[in-house]
């Protein structure tokens, strides 16, 4: 038509200019929500493997932090050979250390980029929820949900998945509706740098509980090594002295 000379050659041409733009604007917004997932994914993995982690060091403190020593010289040494197994493991556990905080250098969402979201006030899922009445919605702890009533202090009305019902305003809090919820979570003291800072400090916490056990061990084996030496001294006198005294009668 275009070649042809249509009547309407520029209403043409500017139809297809602006299916175009169209066009273009749709591939770039296609392409920012891919990029956009790819770095929540990323951003939700860490704080997986993190929380994992986490879940080990915590089961670890109690032994690394045992304040039982042993009730005499075999007893403390048995614990002194079961310390330095923890110990092991916990020096092996820097490697995990190690990669988690590889993983958290390479995560793209260290900084919550700003998305359009059309001024729609928006509030984040604190916890799960399913819908007791057809008049209600369920939602997943982390989902981001459309807030379109908030009068009622106990219900509010979203829309999540094209539904819309109310939700119990105690389990979503309102958020920046330009932030994505694994956004919003690096927000909320909860970002990725200081998620790695934490498990840092939690690590090294343990290493520092488990040398100071492992001194305490030691000292007590030594103490109670050294009774031991010193009863036998005292024993090995107390028979020499008897001898002694026989040959001298």
């Amino acid at each position: 038509m275009v070649e042809d000379g249509h009547f309407a050659l520029d209403d043409i041409k500017n139809r297809l200019s602006t299916l175009h733009d169209h066009w273009n604007q749709l591939k770039e917004k296609a392409n920012q929500r891919k990029q956009d997932l790819d770095d929540s994914l990323q951003a939700h993995q860490y704080f997986a493997d993190a929380s994992e982690a986490e879940s080990w060091m915590k089961e670890k403190e109690p032994l690394a932090g045992n304040a039982d020593y042993g009730k005499d010289e075999d007893a403390s040494e048995a614990l002194l050979k079961k310390h330095d197994a923890l110990m092991s493991d916990l020096d092996a556990f820097a490697n995990t250390i190690k990669d988690l905080k590889e993983m958290a250098d390479a995560c793209r969402q260290q900084e919550t980029p700003v998305i359009d979201m059309m001024g729609k006030e928006c509030v984040m899922a604190l916890y799960d929820y399913t819908e007791k009445s057809p008049r209600e919605v369920s939602m997943k702890k982390g989902d981001v949900l459309t807030l379109l009533n908030s009068n009622n202090k106990d219900w509010w009305k979203v829309e999540v998945n094209d539904r819309q019902g109310f939700v119990p305003a105690a389990y979503v809090k309102k958020i920046d509706p330009s932030l994505t919820a694994s956004q919003q979570q690096l927000v909320d003291s909860s970002s990725v740098g200081s998620r790695e800072a934490q498990i840092e400090k939690l690590y090294d916490n343990l290493i520092e509980l488990g040398s100071q056990r492992r001194k305490r061990l030691e000292e007590t084996c030594q103490a109670y090594k050294l009774v031991r030496e010193a009863q036998e001294l005292s024993n090995w006198i107390r028979t020499k002295e008897q001898h002694a005294t026989i040959q001298d009668v």
